[in-house]
C-alpha cells in the first residue's frame, strides 16, 4: 500500500470550469496561482510512489469529504500546501480578516499531521521600498506558523532576500533554515538552456518588423497603482492589446474602460495560456505569474514591480523588471516597439546558471527531508538519476479516531453531527478536548450515512418580459451539482443546475435547525426562457412539486423590478464579494432583460440629427457633453445652460448620455431628464451612446459632422466650471494669458484642489485636427474644470445595502 500524499488546492488537466466564476472558484480567485500549484504538484516532487489526494479549492473539507478520504488525508506521509503571499506587517494583519484566517487555519492544520507539510515560496506582500529602509515587524501570529511549519519540515523555502531577512530579524529564527528560492513556477520548464533559447529568439524578433499582438496584465492593486493603471488603461485602447485577466478586479476594470470582450481572456489551462503568449510579440504585465507564462511561452516580455513581491521575485529569478515608481516607465508604455526593445534584453545564460543553482538548492532540501524530487527538477539540476528513498507510509492515531465515541464525549454541541472524520480530528486537535481511536486491531466503525431528503421552495415566479421568467426559492442541498427539475405536464423533464453562487438565507437555516459549519447559502435566483402562452411548467425540488403561479412585472417600473430582484438575492445577508458571480449568472441576465424592456431614445439616426451641424458658422463652437450620471447630468446641465455663450447659440452642446442609465432612487431614466433639462435649448442635440460603442468613437463621430472651427469636449467626469470658459475664448483666442497651452494638455484640477494631468477636457482649435491627443488644447486657468474622483458623484451607501447592490449591478453592466 502506497503512503498517501495530500495536495490541497490541487490542480488538475480535467477541471471542467466552463466559465469566469469556476475558474476562480478553482483557482482560489486569482488565474496566477495555476501556476504556483502546477509547479508544486507537477514539477518539484516525485509523487509516483504516492496515493495522491487532491483537495480542490471551494470543497467543504469538514463536511463534504467521504469517512474513507478524510482517513486517508489524516494518514498522509507527505502534504503539499501552496500559499504564497502570507506574510504581511502587523498592521496590515490586523486589518485583513483574511490574512488573519489563513494564517490561523494553517497553524490549526499542522496539528493534524505528524509528516513533512511541503510550504515553498512563502513570501511577504508590501509596498516598494527605497534602499534602507527598516523592515516592517511581523505579527506574532505569523511567526508562529513559521515556528510550526519548521517543526514539520525542517526548512522553509521563501520568495526571496527581503522575505528571508524580514524572517531573519526574529531571534528565534536567525539559525533556522530558510532559504530564498523564488517561486516553485520557476522550474516548469526542465530545459537547462530555456534562457538562451529564449535570448536567442530576440535576433529574429528585432528583425521583424512592427507589433501584431500585445499581451496586457493588470496590476491586483487598481486604486493603490492608480498611475499606473492609467497609462495602461491608454495602452489597452490599442487594438493589437489582449488583456490576459487573472482575477475579478481585473474583469471589472476592463469593463470600466469599454474594452471589447474579444480582446478579453483567462485560462484555466496552462497548455491554453502557453500558447496563446507563443502567439504574441510583447507581453507587458504587473504580475509575476503572466511574466512567467511568457517566458514559458518564449515571448518577450515587460515586467512591472508595484510592491515588494514582484521586485523580490524578479531579483531572485532573474527577471528583467522595471519598478512602477521608474520615471523611464511611461514613455515606455507610450511606446510599444521601445517596450519591446526594453524585453529583449535578457541574459539568458544568466537567467539559466540561476535557475540551475535553485534546482540544486531545492533538490538539497527535499533529500534532507527524506522527500523524493521530481525527475526533471534533478536533470535541471544536473543530478539526472540520483536517487532517493522510497517514501514510507506514516500511521497517524487521529487517522483512527472513532467519531461515534467523540460525539457521545462532547453533545454539547450541535454542529458537529455534521461533521466528517476530518472535521471531528480538527476539531478535537484546535479545542484539546479528548478523543479516543480504534484500535489497530480492531476494523473501523463509521458512523451510518443517512441521506437527508432535499428539501426546498419556490417562493415566486416572476414574469419580467414575454419571454423571460426568474424562478426564486431555496434549496437545501449545496452541492455545486444540485439542479432542480422543470417540466411541463406529462412532459420530459429539464435539469436546471443551480451552480456554485447561492444566494445566503438564514431564515432557511433557522427553519431547517441548520447546524452545519457550511453557510447557509440555499437560496437561488434562476430565469428561464418560457413564452408568456405557452403551457405552465411545474418545478420539482426534491420531492415536493411546484406550479408556476407567475406574477406579472411586465408593466412595473424599471426601478420596482430591479427592487424586486435585489431583494430576492437577499442583499442584507448576501455577501456583496457574490454580486460578480450572480451577475455573471443569472442575475446579469434579469438585468439586461429589463435594460432591454426600458424606454429607447426617440427614433431617428445619429448621424441623421448630426448634420445639422454642416448648418454651423466657422466661429461656432461645438461643445460635446458625454454623460453616465444622473446627478452629474444635473450639476453639468445646470451651468451650462447659465453660460451666455450658450443661450446665444455660439456655443452648440451635443449631449451624449450612456444607454440605459436610470437614476438609482428615482427610476428615472438619464435620457427622459435631459430631454427635460434640455427643453429650453431647442438647439441642442441630444444622443444615445449603446454600450457596443466607446467613447472615444463617439468624439470621432460628431467632429466629423461639424464644421465650426472649434470643438470642445467634457468627458464622462469632468465638471465644468461655474464660469463660462467657452466664451472667453471666443472672445480672443490671440489673447489668451500665456502659459495656457502646455503640450497639448489642460492643466485640471480635482475636487480637492490637486492638479491633474489627463485628457478628459479640451478644445481643439481648427475642424481638420484629426487626432485629439495631437492638438493644441486650451483651458482658462482662472476658471479651472474640477475632475471628479471615482465615485464622487454617488453618495456613499453601506454595502449590505439596495441602493449600494443597485450601484454594483448597474456598474457591472457598464452603466
Amino acid at each position: 500500500m502506497k503512503p498517501i500524499a495530500t495536495v490541497f488546492y490541487g490542480v488538475e488537466q480535467s477541471h471542467g470550469c466552463e466559465n469566469v466564476q469556476d475558474m476562480l472558484l478553482y483557482l482560489g480567485d486569482n488565474t496566477g496561482n495555476l501556476l504556483f500549484r502546477y509547479a508544486l504538484q507537477k514539477r518539484i516532487v516525485d509523487l509516483s510512489g504516492y496515493e495522491l489526494v487532491p483537495l480542490p479549492a471551494g470543497l467543504d473539507l469538514f463536511s463534504r469529504l467521504d469517512a474513507e478520504t478524510c482517513r486517508k488525508v489524516l494518514s498522509s506521509a507527505l502534504v503539499i500546501y501552496p500559499v504564497a503571499n502570507l506574510l504581511r506587517s502587523r498592521e496590515q494583519y490586523e486589518a485583513i480578516g483574511q490574512i488573519q484566517n489563513e494564517t490561523r487555519f494553517l497553524t490549526q492544520l499542522c496539528d493534524l499531521f505528524s509528516c513533512p507539510i511541503l510550504v515553498m515560496g512563502l513570501g511577504f506582500q508590501g509596498r516598494l521600498e527605497s534602499q534602507g529602509t527598516r523592515l516592517p515587524e511581523l505579527h506574532p501570529a505569523q511567526i508562529e506558523l513559521v515556528h510550526r511549519l519548521l517543526e514539520h519540515s525542517g526548512f522553509i523555502t521563501v520568495r526571496g532576500q527581503h522575505t528571508r531577512a524580514l524572517l531573519r530579524q526574529t531571534p528565534s529564527l536567525r539559525h533556522a533554515l530558510i532559504e530564498s528560492l523564488g517561486c516553485p513556477s520557476l522550474m516548469i520548464s526542465s530545459d537547462r538552456q530555456h534562457g538562451a533559447m529564449v535570448a536567442g529568439l530576440a535576433a529574429e524578433r528585432q528583425r521583424k518588423v512592427g507589433l501584431q499582438r500585445i499581451a496586457l496584465g493588470l496590476p491586483s492593486n487598481k486604486l493603490g497603482d492608480a498611475v499606473l493603471m492609467k497609462h495602461l488603461a491608454r495602452l489597452a485602447e490599442d487594438p493589437r492589446v489582449h488583456v490576459v485577466l487573472q482575477d475579478l478586479t481585473d474583469l471589472e476594470a476592463c469593463r470600466q474602460l469599454g474594452l471589447p470582450e474579444e480582446r478579453l481572456h483567462m485560462f484555466c489551462d496552462l497548455d491554453a495560456w502557453v500558447a496563446f503568449l507563443r502567439g504574441c510579440d510583447l507581453c507587458i504585465s504587473a504580475r509575476i505569474h503572466g511574466s512567467q507564462v511568457a517566458m514559458l511561452a518564449m515571448a518577450p516580455f515587460l515586467l512591472i514591480a508595484t510592491d515588494s513581491c514582484i521586485e523580490e521575485l524578479a531579483k531572485q529569478m532573474a527577471l528583467p523588471c522595471i519598478r512602477s515608481d521608474d520615471p523611464e516607465l511611461a514613455p515606455l508604455l507610450a511606446d510599444p516597439l521601445r517596450a519591446q526593445r526594453r524585453a529583449l534584453d535578457l541574459d539568458g545564460k544568466a537567467y539559466d546558471r540561476n535557475r540551475q543553482e535553485l534546482a540544486r538548492a531545492t533538490v538539497r532540501l527535499l533529500q534532507f527531508n527524506g522527500i523524493p524530487p521530481h525527475p526533471d527538477l534533478l536533470a535541471l539540476a544536473g543530478r539526472a538519476g540520483d536517487l532517493t528513498g522510497p517514501p514510507q507510509a506514516v500511521a497517524s492515531p487521529l487517522a483512527r479516531i472513532d467519531v461515534r465515541d467523540y460525539l457521545e464525549r462532547h453533545p454539547e454541541d450541535p454542529s458537529l453531527a455534521t461533521q466528517n472524520p476530518l472535521g471531528i480530528a480538527f476539531h478535537a486537535v484546535t479545542t484539546g478536548l479528548k478523543w479516543q481511536a480504534f484500535p489497530e486491531d480492531q476494523p473501523l466503525q463509521e458512523r451510518p450515512v443517512v441521506d437527508e431528503p432535499v428539501q426546498g421552495h419556490l417562493d415566486a415566479a416572476l414574469r419580467i418580459s414575454d419571454r423571460h421568467l426568474v424562478l426564486v426559492g431555496w434549496c437545501s442541498d449545496l452541492a455545486d451539482s444540485a439542479s432542480l427539475s422543470l417540466a411541463e405536464p406529462n412532459g420530459p423533464a429539464m435539469s436546471l443546475p443551480l451552480g456554485p453562487v447561492r444566494i445566503r438565507r438564514p431564515d432557511v437555516q433557522e427553519a431547517l435547525e441548520w447546524r452545519s459549519g457550511c453557510r447557509p447559502d440555499f437560496g437561488f435566483l434562476r430565469i428561464v426562457e418560457r413564452s408568456v402562452d405557452a403551457i405552465p411548467l411545474r418545478l420539482t425540488i426534491g420531492a415536493e412539486v411546484f406550479s408556476l403561479e407567475e406574477v406579472d412585472l411586465r408593466e412595473e417600473g424599471y426601478q420596482a423590478v430591479a427592487e424586486r430582484l435585489l431583494d430576492a438575492c437577499q442583499w442584507f445577508h448576501t455577501p456583496v464579494s457574490r454580486i460578480d458571480g450572480l451577475m455573471e449568472r443569472d442575475l446579469g441576465e434579469a438585468f439586461r432583460v429589463l435594460w432591454q424592456r426600458r424606454r429607447a431614445a426617440p427614433a431617428g439616426d445619429p448621424d441623421v440629427q448630426l448634420q445639422s451641424l454642416q448648418q454651423l458658422q466657422p466661429d461656432q463652437t461645438v461643445l460635446l457633453v458625454c454623460l453616465n450620471s444622473t446627478v452629474m447630468a444635473r450639476l453639468q446641465l445646470d451651468r451650462l445652460r447659465r453660460y451666455p455663450s450658450v443661450q446665444s447659440g455660439s456655443v452648440r452642446l451635443v449631449v451624449v448620455v450612456q444607454e440605459g442609465v436610470s437614476c438609482c432612487y428615482s427610476g428615472c431614466l438619464l435620457f427622459d431628464l435631459l430631454s427635460d433639462l434640455l427643453a429650453s435649448l431647442p438647439s441642442a442635440l441630444l444622443l444615445s451612446k449603446g454600450q457596443e460603442m466607446r467613447w472615444s468613437q463617439m468624439v470621432r463621430k460628431v467632429r466629423r459632422w461639424s464644421t465650426a472651427e472649434r470643438f470642445a469636449f467634457l468627458g464622462p467626469g469632468v465638471l465644468t466650471s461655474s464660469s463660462d470658459w467657452l466664451a472667453a475664448m471666443a472672445a480672443g483666442l490671440s489673447e489668451l494669458p500665456p502659459g495656457l497651452f502646455d503640450g497639448g494638455r489642460p492643466p485640471l484640477q480635482t475636487a480637492l484642489g490637486q492638479p491633474v494631468d489627463r485628457m478628459d477636457a479640451y478644445l481643439l482649435l481648427g475642424s481638420e485636427a484629426s487626432d485629439v491627443a495631437s492638438t493644441n488644447v486650451c483651458e482658462i486657468s482662472s476658471a479651472a474644470l474640477v475632475t471628479l474622483a471615482s465615485g464622487y458623484e454617488t453618495p456613499s451607501v453601506p454595502s449590505q445595502s439596495r441602493p449600494y447592490w443597485q450601484q454594483a449591478v448597474e456598474a457591472f453592466l457598464g452603466g
